[in-house]
């Protein structure tokens, strides 16, 4: 800029040709390296300034929503199998597990490169190492993790580019040029400056693999083609929650407990490849959790038993779980979503339910549904549920008033008590299906027992209505 060029140059020379005092010069240097140093120990968080992990920093305190009750201030305490504790402004309180519902909000997204587990957790860092043996990664909050390789789905930039997906190649390597690699092999060595990766063979042609060596800069972004996996409903592998951390990571979580110097131990839980060690963390560094188990399990982590999707043009979109239909993290006017669905209408989509283990125990779908943000203002879709004892004689249980871009969440709140069935139907309307791009946020099966609703209250997704919803049609 001309502006700086009449004070001094980049060498630190006056205009003139003449350079300033060294007393003066010494003094500026110092006075620059100061004020850069205090911007740095304000920009960063302490332990990120200081070099180490804070001794003692306050947790967070935000809404707790249960069954019977929502408190508007609550900190977590210790989350195990046998219940959780909490801090609130009128004292301790103790709830049984099947009793917890969800806690403060889902973390924003992860800025920059993070590991996709294929149970959908997500865990924010830099690549060290991929072998047949596990996936190493950097965690700015959780230090250095080795994972199992079966449990990761991919690692990059949200959202993953989606060329290469649905080929019969193990894994797609796309390079920062735009090119997209089919991979029968892909390995990543610590120490090395270049991964290795083997061409998957070509369908017709009968050719030797081709291995060659790929320098770590030119990687963008590498996807595993293999399904997804869901946690068992029952078993020591099964999660308690699912945690969200500031830096945008989820894990699922299998137990958490204070410690000393302010720090929580969390024990996650990796579906298909077991638990990883217990991690500490900074207690403000837990943003929000939902529960899941056999009360609260997650549609997305059930078996789909059918999807059709019926375009008026073009060709039929897919399915997307933990994820918008172009990749991204479900989010929907502000609300974030720790899983979720995404659909395009008109679609219909099919779960057969577990069996309900007690005669008497009330099963209930809550969640919110919105049209993508993606979408503007344009779009506009009605939704339905369909229940019924058997496949083919699915009835109307619920349907919505018509749902626009733009609008508020949808809370969804429907009882499916004794059925087998469950079909979730997003249909276009009289403007066509252009830009009906659907999401349903955290819709999950709820049960509880019958005998304690009266005790307990109103429903669980009324407790949500703070999240800014408005009412459907019955």
């Amino acid at each position: 800029m001309t502006g700086g060029r009449e004070h001094t140059t980049e060498a630190g020379r006056r205009v003139d040709g003449t350079r300033p005092p060294a007393s003066l010069r010494v003094f500026s240097t110092c006075v620059l390296a100061t004020l850069m140093a205090t911007g740095a120990l304000f920009a960063l968080r302490p332990w990120q300034a200081l070099g180490q992990m804070p001794e003692a920093l306050p947790p967070r305190t935000g809404p707790l929503h249960t069954f019977s009750e929502t408190f508007a201030q609550a900190q977590l305490m210790t989350l195990t199998t046998s219940g959780s504790r909490w801090q609130t402004p009128d004292g301790e309180v103790t709830l049984a597990t099947d009793d917890l519902l969800r806690w403060r909000s889902c973390p924003a997204a992860v800025i920059g490169p993070a590991l996709l587990l294929r149970d959908g957790g997500c865990l924010a860092g830099t690549l060290l190492a991929w072998t047949d043996t596990g996936v190493l990664l950097a965690s700015p909050l959780l230090g250095r993790l080795r994972l199992p390789r079966d449990a990761v789905a991919a690692w990059g930039t949200i959202p993953l580019p989606s060329g290469g997906l649905g080929t019969d190649a193990p894994c797609v390597v796309h390079l920062t040029n735009g090119d997209s690699l089919m991979a029968a092999a892909f390995a990543m060595h610590e120490a090395a400056d270049s991964a290795t990766v083997t061409l998957a063979a070509i369908a017709g042609e009968n050719q030797p693999p081709t291995t060659f060596r790929i320098p770590r800069d030119r990687i963008h972004t590498i996807v595993v083609n293999a399904p997804r996996t869901s946690p068992q409903a029952h078993g020591d592998d099964c999660p308690l929650a699912i945690v969200g951390l500031a830096d945008g990571t989820r894990l699922h979580v299998a137990a958490m407990e204070p410690a000393e110097n302010g720090l929580v131990v969390i024990t996650p839980v990796v579906s298909g490849g077991g638990r990883l060690p217990p991690l500490s963390l900074p207690a403000d560094a837990i943003t929000g959790l939902l529960a899941v188990g056999p009360h609260a399990w997650p549609l997305a982590w059930l078996p789909v038993a059918g999807y059709e999707q019926t375009p008026q043009l073009g060709p039929a979109w897919p399915l997307a779980v933990g994820s918008t239909l172009t990749g991204a993290p479900i989010a929907a006017r502000g609300l974030r979503a720790f899983t979720g669905l995404g659909v395009h209408a008109a679609s219909r989509l099919t779960y057969q339910l577990p069996d309900q283990q007690s005669s008497d125990a009330e099963q209930r779908l809550i969640g919110h549904v919105a049209l993508d943000d993606a979408v503007g203002q344009g779009g506009s879709v009605v939704i339905r549920v369909w229940v019924g004892e058997t496949r083919d004689t699915l009835r109307l249980r619920w349907e919505s008033a018509i749902i626009r871009g733009g609008d508020a969440p949808l809370m969804i709140d429907v009882d499916v008590s004794g059925c087998h069935w469950l079909e979730l139907e997003v249909d276009p309307t009289g403007d066509g299906d252009a830009q009906d791009r659907t999401l349903w946020l955290e819709p999950r099966l709820v049960k509880r027992q019958t005998s304690q609703t009266a005790r307990r209250g109103p429903s669980p997704a009324a407790s949500d209505a703070s999240l800014g919803t408005s009412p459907g049609r019955r």
